[in-house]
């Protein structure tokens, strides 16, 4: 795994092949890419607002957060607290799947 800290400088909510999507523009010291495509359902939004330490939508812009990579330059697979081993990985289809909170050593559904 390659783990980075990124900005977040560009979030996204709208309707993308029908669906209500978000994406989330970083920053990091490999350029800059997209996180996210997937469905707007509550929990992915709890999820992505506990890793960044903010309360709504808007404060994610400027926060500073982790991004994990399987190899350099790859598709981020996943975002994580800055400070806390605190990380938010949606999973399976773009349009399906629970996100997964890992703490410590501990993985698995939130």
């Amino acid at each position: 795994m390659e783990i980075s800290n990124a900005i977040i400088d560009k979030v996204f909510i709208g309707i993308e092949r029908g669906h209500l999507t978000w994406w989330i523009h970083l920053e990091d010291e490999f350029g800059s890419q997209n996180f996210g495509g997937y469905s707007l359902i509550p929990e992915y939004v709890e999820s992505i607002l506990k890793v960044a330490s903010v309360s709504s939508w808007g404060d994610l812009l400027g926060q500073t957060i982790r991004v994990e990579r399987k190899q350099r330059y790859d598709s981020i697979t996943g975002i994580g607290h800055i400070f806390r081993n605190v990380w938010f990985r949606p999973g399976g289809n773009p349009f399906e799947g629970s996100p997964t909170w890992v703490k410590g050593k501990k993985s698995g559904p939130r």
